[in-house]
């Protein structure tokens, strides 16, 4: 099994652990009352020849964020990106921006809220689905495209499994750099 195979059974046990979406939710689920979802990112997950002079890493939700809430949690201290600033949201609301410096010939992983890590929230305070960004940056240098036509997908030399387990940066964990998660409130207690 690939790595990016076992990154998505990981995923899907992760979304299958938060137990069943209850029978009123579902029954009164909108587009207003569903939590926001990530539609686009730059670079694309998947994609392994993203150019290492790329500055900024955006992903877009479907929905308003609310401004200063987000969670860049670690996959791994090997595959979190050294950042270059603090995040922040472009003024259509939705696209949440990470200014970082890559390095090429690497595998970046990042969650985007995590089951542990939930502060991406839309303006009605839902939290975010959790999403798990993988990208690897080419050999090639600046030449390299962000976005290629085909992305040709990470193999299992890419990311550890084990390293999904690995705390996620927070305010609450140590150490954590402050500019990486704006919590509204502390994290739900198990």
């Amino acid at each position: 099994m690939t790595r990016l195979s076992s990154i998505v059974v990981v995923v899907l046990f992760a979304a299958m652990s938060m137990g069943p979406i209850p029978t009123s939710f579902a029954q009164e689920l909108t587009l207003e009352s569903a939590p926001p979802v990530v539609v686009k990112s730059e670079p694309q997950s998947g994609v392994t020849n993203v150019s290492p002079a790329l500055k900024e890493i955006k992903v877009q939700y479907s929905k308003d964020m609310a401004d200063k809430t987000w969670s860049w949690s670690t996959a791994s201290k090997e595959t979190f990106p050294t950042t270059a600033g603090a995040p922040h949201y472009e003024k259509d609301k939705r696209t949440c921006v990470l200014p970082v410096k890559l390095e090429p010939g690497k595998v970046y992983a990042i969650w985007l809220n995590s089951a542990k890590f939930t502060n991406f929230k839309d303006a009605d305070g839902h939290s975010a689905v959790p999403y798990l960004l993988v990208f690897r940056t080419s050999e090639a240098g600046a030449n390299a495209k962000a976005t290629p036509d085909e992305p040709t997908g990470i193999t299992s030399k890419d990311v550890e499994a084990g390293s999904l387990l690995t705390p996620a940066f927070d305010g609450q964990q140590k150490p954590a750099p402050a500019t990486l998660t704006a919590p509204l409130e502390p994290p739900a207690k198990k």
